[in-house]
């Protein structure tokens, strides 16, 4: 289930990342955004479980982590690991819904992390975003 305006304060939180998060609170407060939906932490899970690649990301942060790899490796092995498994149904469903609910056309598709932003870390700069999507 993808976050919406509509959404629970408590599914919104549970599920949306920082920007996510943010747009679900102005939305609920009134200030006009573009119409937007989050595809929640749920979807990572779930592609994760579908196609049995939970071990291998986690080796692949392990090496990193001992540094027998560098990071640029490793975002390499991890984006190479997720581009090669197809889309689930799950994730196929809610792709359709999503754009059942945006407008027509164009739109921005942004990543956000489950903790984006905290006093200890920040991602800034390292998550992407992808302009005129049609």
């Amino acid at each position: 289930m993808i976050v919406t305006p509509k959404s629970t304060l408590h599914f919104a939180k549970s599920e949306a990342g920082g920007k996510g998060f943010n747009l679900y609170q102005m939305s609920q407060a009134g200030i006009p955004v573009p119409e937007w939906v989050v595809f929640g932490k749920r979807f990572f899970r779930e592609f994760i479980e579908t196609h049995h690649i939970g071990d291998d990301l986690n080796k692949i942060l392990d090496n990193f982590k001992s540094e027998k790899i560098s990071a640029r490796e490793c975002e390499s092995l991890i984006t190479s690991l997720i581009a090669e498994k197809p889309a689930t149904s799950f994730l196929k469903e809610n792709l359709n819904r999503a754009l059942e609910l945006l407008p027509q056309g164009e739109f921005s598709v942004r990543s956000s992390a489950a903790d984006e932003d905290g006093s200890a870390h920040s991602f800034a700069g390292q998550l992407s975003s992808f302009l005129y999507v049609s």
